[in-house]
This record gives structure tokens, C-alpha cells and sequence, in this order.
């Protein structure tokens, strides 16, 4: 059996693979290994399912490409202010406005 360290590297070179992109930079190189096309042409289309996916995330809330991601907006609600009892004094809480 592999010890702990030896388990613990075999676990990480498996993640910092070429296969397991890591950053946006190396999506297109990944990309261009395998369809055999230009690293260029994935960058252009990466920035445009880019520009797609926040029009849509701002427009309706959600972008989602299945099989490849879903991107949902978090929203909160305002909160009211209101005097608030916490450990026997009272408290004033401001009123927050909605964060979109």
C-alpha cells in the first residue's frame, strides 16, 4: 500500500495534469490538443460564450450550457431598520438596500 505522502502526490499531479485545466489561460491550449485547431480560435470563442453568459446571468439571473456550466446571480433582499433586543439592550439596525 502507498503510503500517505506518496498517495497525496500521485493526487496532485493527477489535478496539475494538462488534461485538468487550471487557469483560463490554459482552457484554450487544453481545447487546441483536442480538436487540433488553432489555441486563437478557442480564446475568441471563450470570450464570446463570455459576453453570452453575463447577458443572460444579468437579463434573467441564470446562464446555463448543459455539459458545461450553469452561472445563477445572487440576489438579497432589502432589509427594513428596526430596533432589535440582543442580550438585554436594545439595538438600532440600519436599513440595507437590495444587492443584485
Amino acid at each position: 500500500a502507498a503510503s500517505g505522502t506518496e498517495r497525496d502526490m500521485q493526487t496532485e499531479a493527477a489535478i496539475t495534469d494538462e488534461t485538468h485545466p487550471q487557469k483560463i489561460a490554459m482552457i484554450p491550449k487544453a481545447m487546441k490538443a483536442a480538436a487540433k485547431l488553432k489555441k486563437g480560435v478557442f480564446a475568441k470563442l471563450l470570450m464570446a460564450v463570455a459576453e453570452v453568459g453575463a447577458a443572460e446571468v444579468t437579463k434573467d439571473g441564470k446562464f446555463t450550457r448543459p455539459g458545461l456550466c450553469m452561472l445563477k446571480a445572487r440576489t438579497k433582499p432589502a432589509t427594513k431598520a428596526l430596533k432589535m433586543v440582543t442580550f438585554g439592550k436594545e439595538a438600532i439596525v440600519k436599513a440595507n438596500p437590495a444587492k443584485h
